[in-house]
């Protein structure tokens, strides 16, 4: 049954699942965060060194419509628990354009089947990027050897940035740099062909990948090219943030990131 409040994972909607379902509320808890601190000297107070946004969970509690059959009502809460226990994409139509990678921390307490008034609450967590995030990417485009420009940050809090450069020119590119503010990671000993991409992302399990992609379709890890000193990933801190690009052949970048907010 279609309600007021809805909610998607992956696209497929929890009303869906059956017209029984009737969603009473979509709960958005207030993000957990963890503190770390020390005793200041002066035996009053701490001092904050270092702050994490934990999880953000949702709760969606809804109730079955006035199925009195037994049998059915079980196998409606089957399927439910088929739609949230995988996690996935979650979306909610009161947040257009917006996206939470979840898993299910909680699924509905059955309790008792032939209670056909009982209302069931499952709980949908966000570890890995615990924010409301675009569901498009942002994405700056530049053909060039060395490129400064400035790159606008969407939402309201800091997101880190994905990077591919094709080599457009006519050698073998050996080194490459991005610096964003004053963070910077730079790369020696490609032996990136002309055509060939070097590719700064993450995959689905949110880790990061630095790989080469050849013009056919071959890949190979470029982890070990990046230099020491560079920085662990690229994060944009303010809503405008000085980007500089550089390789010694023309290169065909793009750079990518996803609006996240608090």
């Amino acid at each position: 049954m279609r309600t007021k409040c809805i909610v998607y994972m992956d696209g497929v909607g929890l009303h869906e699942v059956s017209p029984d379902v009737v969603i009473q509320s979509i709960d958005e808890n207030a993000p957990v965060m963890q503190h770390t601190t020390l005793n200041k000297g002066t035996h009053i107070g701490q001092w904050v060194t270092a702050e994490a946004r934990s999880y953000l969970e949702v709760d969606v509690t809804f109730a079955l419509r006035n199925v009195r059959d037994v049998p059915r009502r079980a196998q409606v809460l089957g399927r439910i628990n088929d739609w949230a226990a995988g996690g996935g994409i979650l979306s909610v139509n009161y947040r257009p354009g917006r996206r939470l990678r979840v898993v299910c921390e909680a699924l509905p307490a059955a309790g008792d089947v032939r209670g056909w008034t009982n209302e069931y609450t499952l709980a949908l967590r966000a570890y890995d990027v615990p924010y409301w995030e675009d569901d498009t990417e942002a994405v700056y485009t530049a053909t060039a050897s060395a490129k400064t420009d400035v790159l606008v940050r969407r939402g309201t809090v800091r997101t880190p940035i994905s990077f591919s450069a094709r080599n457009a020119g006519t050698a073998a590119v050996q080194t490459l740099s991005v610096a964003l503010g004053n963070q910077k990671i730079a790369f020696s000993g490609l032996g990136l062909a002309v055509g060939e991409t070097l590719a700064l992302n993450c995959g689905e399990d949110g880790f990061q990948r630095i790989r080469i992609l050849g013009a056919d379709g071959g890949t190979r890890d470029a982890y070990a090219c990046r230099t020491s000193e560079s920085s662990d990933e690229l994060l944009l801190t303010a809503p405008h943030e000085t980007i500089t690009l550089s390789a010694p052949q023309t290169m065909a970048w793009e750079i990518r990131h996803r609006g996240r907010y608090a």
